[in-house]
C-alpha cells in the first residue's frame, strides 16, 4: 500500500490528558482509509473508520484518561495501563451497564490500548532514524 507521505500525523503528548486523547485519537483517524487496503498490505489496522464510532471511542478514551488522572494522578496518558482500563471499565459493569454496551466499551478500550502501542512505536521508529 502506498503511504501518503504528503500528510505526516504527529503527536505531542504534551497538555493535559484529554488534550492528548484528541491528539491520539487525530494520529489513528482512519475516516475515508479503506479496510481492504489495509488488510491487503498486511498493515495493523489501529484505525477508527467511522464518525459513529469515533464519537463513542473518544467518550470512552476521555473517561479513562479522567479516570486515571483522578484516581492515580497520572497525567500523560501514555502511562495508563491495561489494569487501569479493566478497573475503569469494572467500575462501569458495577454501576449496572447492559452488556451491548459493555462490548462496546470493551472496544473502544482495545482500539485505545492499540492507538497507544501504535503511537509508541511509531515514535520509536522516529526516535531510531534521527540518531
Amino acid at each position: 500500500m502506498e503511504q501518503d507521505n504528503s500528510v505526516q500525523k504527529t503527536l505531542c503528548m504534551r497538555g493535559n490528558p484529554h488534550g492528548q486523547v484528541e491528539g491520539l485519537f487525530h494520529f489513528v483517524s482512519g475516516i475515508r482509509v479503506s479496510r481492504h487496503k489495509l488488510k491487503s498490505a498486511r498493515m495493523p489496522d489501529v484505525l477508527v473508520h467511522s464518525d459513529n464510532t469515533r464519537s463513542v471511542y473518544l467518550r470512552v478514551w476521555h473517561a479513562v484518561a479522567g479516570y486515571a488522572l483522578a484516581t492515580y494522578g497520572i497525567s500523560q496518558i501514555l502511562e495508563i495501563r491495561p489494569c487501569h482500563m479493566v478497573e475503569w471499565l469494572e467500575l462501569q459493569v458495577s454501576r449496572g451497564l447492559a452488556p451491548a454496551t459493555v462490548r462496546t466499551y470493551s472496544a473502544a478500550l482495545s482500539k485505545f490500548l492499540s492507538a497507544l502501542h501504535y503511537y509508541k512505536a511509531e515514535q520509536g521508529g522516529r526516535k531510531r532514524r534521527h540518531r
